[in-house]
């Protein structure tokens, strides 16, 4: 299960980065 589980927490933490990052540039303008 954790084989499973370790990929796609790691997507998520991705996807957390990128959505911070387009929140910055967002507040920028």
């Amino acid at each position: 299960m954790e084989e499973i589980i370790n990929p796609i927490r790691k997507q998520v933490k991705c996807l957390d980065k990128m959505v911070i990052e387009l929140a910055k540039d967002r507040k920028m303008e």
